[in-house]
């Protein structure tokens, strides 16, 4: 490779499917997200000023606000319902709705999902033509 040479770095979202633990038959397939959504989350996440006391209320609020985030933006597909309707995580409602325990499972497979170097996952998509 010599100095002049580019190296490709555009954004991989790198989907998977999981079958989950918790629920036979249940699965999610997920995306990573990208280094900006990666760097939004950490901003909702740490939406306080650094030394203040934070009020439990606002812990909790801010813990929901990250999860639906990551719901949202991970969550490609899924067979997940409630009552025979098919979840839609763009929505917080349903995001709330979920059993905890499947909500605990998904959120760790979101966080293990973005966590995970390059090449512990299949890609089942191609990295896309980037934009100008």
């Amino acid at each position: 490779m010599t100095a002049n040479e580019l190296v490709e770095v555009g954004f991989r979202p790198r989907e998977k499917h999981y079958d989950l633990e918790e629920m036979a038959g249940a699965w999610v397939e997920l995306r990573r997200l990208d280094h900006g959504q990666s760097n939004e989350l950490t901003d909702v996440r740490l939406a306080f000023v650094a030394g203040e006391e934070e009020e439990e209320g606002q812990a909790r609020l801010r813990s929901k606000s990250g999860r639906h985030f990551q719901f949202s933006r991970c969550i490609v597909n899924h067979n997940l319902a409630i009552k025979g309707q098919k979840l839609d995580f763009s929505k917080r409602r349903d995001v709330d709705r979920i059993d905890p325990v499947i909500g605990d499972e998904v959120a760790n497979l979101i966080d293990e999902h973005n966590s995970a170097l390059p090449d512990d996952l299949d890609p089942l998509e191609e990295l896309s033509t980037p934009t100008t």
